[in-house]
């Protein structure tokens, strides 16, 4: 008796693995694009919007509405379990991850303060507790950024986790806004000239270029004496200021800014459709942004695209390695792309009728929030070679349980001999 229940245990077990398996792969599916396979998965599917997706590793996060708040969210796909991170009635909203660390920001107080959750101890806590709005929070290792209403205008501070010390990276009395940090490197959208994007350097080195440049009897300036005085000017700026604005083009708008190394992206309305004579039809393609890369190492500017039809074209870019991904309003609704530097190739995401808007990427995962089940969701896309057989989600549960059938044999086959 005790024999046939084991046994009865055993293949209800192996069943719902089955099915299991199953179920997950009936959610994915995938297609060749250039040099590219594209496995697409639908990471939510409650009938409440999911929007704003940030991903770091096997983790997604997002901000949900399903309780009648917005909360955040996060799936980890490595094991197939979806968590609810925040659990109070106000909003919280903008999230981003990196390592353990989840940050948002936070209505709970009657304003908007950045709070974070480790994941690795399952404890929140309050990072800012000012009066007015600390919004746009990002992370970067033990570096938590935002954008500070506190001085009756937008700054750029940052909190240090490991030093529990908060810093105000910004002073200029205009707005400053959108921050996004990589390492020591600390980008934003600054508007005291119109739209640019200003970069800030935390290293040593610089500290220290100041602190030379600063020494009454070191004059570098003479160095530049027999050249024309502008250019020397700018150099010096660069050199011995922490913070410098890296676009100098007249009238320009810039889109909110990312940044991993030396590579840092955005969106940029400088009439880029002159270079595109089919797309001059109507006057307004003149402001379409293009997608544009900076590397501070050498001081360098590429253009990646250039402006299309569309108000929703080449909009919100980010970067992981060598890729960068945005919106793109080219086919008359938001599509995702991907631009590979390492091959100087572009490849189309997503085909869905339907938006696709707000892209993450990390490593050869992109997410985005998708309308095409009519209110937003969650959808993930996994890169893989066009030359490689991808393994699927369900080849891959196939290979484990073919492992585990193998084990249950053996351990059946063990144990009827003693019975």
């Amino acid at each position: 008796m005790g024999t046939k229940n084991i046994l009865y245990s055993v293949i209800l077990t192996f069943l719902f693995l089955i099915s299991f398996t199953s179920a997950a792969y009936a959610a994915s599916t995938q297609h060749v694009d250039g040099q590219f396979t594209l496995i697409e998965t639908q990471i939510t599917n409650n009938e409440s919007a999911q929007i704003d997706p940030a991903i770091y590793g096997d983790r997604i996060v997002w901000q949900d509405e399903r309780n009648g708040n917005w909360d955040i969210y996060m799936y980890n796909f490595s094991i197939s379990t979806e968590t609810r991170i925040t659990t109070n009635e106000s909003n919280q909203t903008e999230p981003a991850i990196c390592g353990d660390r989840i940050v948002w920001q936070d209505e709970q107080n009657g304003n908007y303060d950045i709070y974070m959750y480790d994941l690795s101890t399952q404890k929140e806590s309050q990072i800012t507790d000012e009066s007015s709005d600390q919004v746009n929070p990002a992370i970067y290792g033990d570096r938590v950024l935002w954008q500070d209403e506190r001085n009756g205008n937008w700054d750029i501070y940052m909190y240090d986790l490991s030093t529990q010390k908060e810093t105000q990276i910004s002073t200029d009395r205009s707005n400053q806004t959108e921050p996004a940090i990589y390492g020591d490197r600390i980008v934003w959208q600054d508007n005291r000239n119109g739209k640019e994007i200003y970069l800030y350097e935390l290293s040593t080195p610089r500290m220290l270029f100041n602190m030379l440049w600063n020494h009454q009897s070191l004059d570098l300036f003479s160095l530049f004496s027999g050249f024309n005085q502008s250019k020397p000017q700018k150099i010096i700026k660069s050199l011995t200021s922490k913070e410098t604005s890296i676009t100098t083009y007249e009238s320009d708008q810039y889109e909110p800014v990312a940044i991993y190394g030396n590579k840092i992206v955005w969106a940029d309305r400088r009439n880029a459709n002159l270079n595109n004579p089919s797309n001059l039809n109507t006057l307004s393609n003149l402001d379409n942004p293009g997608i544009y890369m900076y590397d501070p190492s050498t001081s360098s500017e590429i253009r990646i695209t250039t402006g299309f039809i569309n108000d929703e074209s080449n909009l919100l870019p980010t970067i992981y390695e060598k890729r960068i991904v945005w919106q793109d309003g080219r086919n008359g609704n938001c599509d995702i792309y991907m631009y590979d530097l390492s091959t100087s190739t572009e490849t189309r995401i997503t085909a869905d009728e339907s938006k696709q808007e707000m892209p993450s990427i990390y490593d050869d995962r992109i997410v985005w929030q998708d309308y095409r089940n009519g209110s937003p969701d969650v959808y993930m896309c996994t890169l893989t070679p066009a030359n490689v057989k991808p393994l699927s989600f369900s080849n891959a549960c196939i290979s484990g349980l073919n492992r585990i059938n193998e084990w249950i044999r053996f351990q059946m086959r063990s144990f009827l001999q003693f019975v």
